[in-house]
């Protein structure tokens, strides 16, 4: 999905409803949907995977590059 987040109605529209920021460990970030569980959203195979921890429903992935820059990828878990 080709898609570019500038504000919070941007991340909620990317996730799919309520977000929650979580943190990596590199100083990248992702949003989350806040209520994956209890929407019971499909499982993000590859969100699950870069947190360690399971995550359901899409998440909105920012990634810091070498030139401390970010960009935004959503990773859909429709995909996985």
């Amino acid at each position: 999905m080709d898609y570019t987040a500038k504000d919070l109605p941007d991340y909620q529209k990317a996730v799919g409803g309520l977000i929650q920021r979580v943190n990596l460990l590199d100083e990248s970030y992702m949003y989350v949907n806040e209520q994956g569980w209890s929407k019971d959203l499909p499982y993000n195979k590859i969100a699950s995977e870069l947190l360690m921890s399971k995550l359901l429903g899409d998440v909105l992935l920012f990634i810091k590059d070498r030139k401390s820059m970010y960009f935004d990828l959503v990773v859909d878990s429709i995909l996985v």
